[in-house]
């Protein structure tokens, strides 16, 4: 019973953890909207802002009163990712994907996204290992397929 415990409560935060990043990026989304055209003229179309700005605008709510912060239900700790946000000439709008600093050696999920190198990838599939090979971000599991896809709008 404890295993089967321990595997819904993780999978609760792991929920949470993503519907926090829903908001992240639908509170930058609407802030992208009100500069989009400064978006459009950034370099890439792309423009980084982070948690404490969408706090400062008003477009989230901190959830934390003397400090402006998102907790990171599967941490307990402040969320320390940026929000990309940027202009997709192919929709003709603005897209947001929150982001962490690639770490090797950490659990990545499908879906989640990291910046490495000041580029922001999405992970194709969660990776098991505790600890990816020297190629990092550009890591293969067994049968050659990438564990990430670089971004583009």
């Amino acid at each position: 019973a404890v295993p089967s415990y321990t595997s819904i409560y993780s999978s609760i935060k792991r929920q949470t953890y993503h519907s926090k990043i829903t908001e992240l990026n639908a509170a930058a989304q609407k802030y992208g909207s009100t500069i989009k055209d400064e978006v459009k003229d950034a370099p890439n179309h792309c423009k980084t802002i982070e948690i404490p700005d969408l706090i400062k605008g008003g477009y989230i709510v901190s959830e934390d009163e003397r400090r402006e912060e998102i907790i990171d239900p599967t941490t307990n700790r402040a969320m320390e990712g940026k929000i990309e946000i940027c202009y997709c000439k192919s929709t003709f709008d603005i897209e947001s994907f929150y982001a962490e600093e690639f770490k090797n050696g950490v659990i990545y999920y499908e879906g989640d996204y990291v910046r490495s190198d000041g580029k922001t990838y999405r992970c194709l599939m969660t990776t098991q290992r505790a600890k990816m090979s020297p190629a990092g971000i550009n890591d293969k599991d067994a049968k050659g397929n990438a564990y990430f896809e670089l971004l583009s709008c």
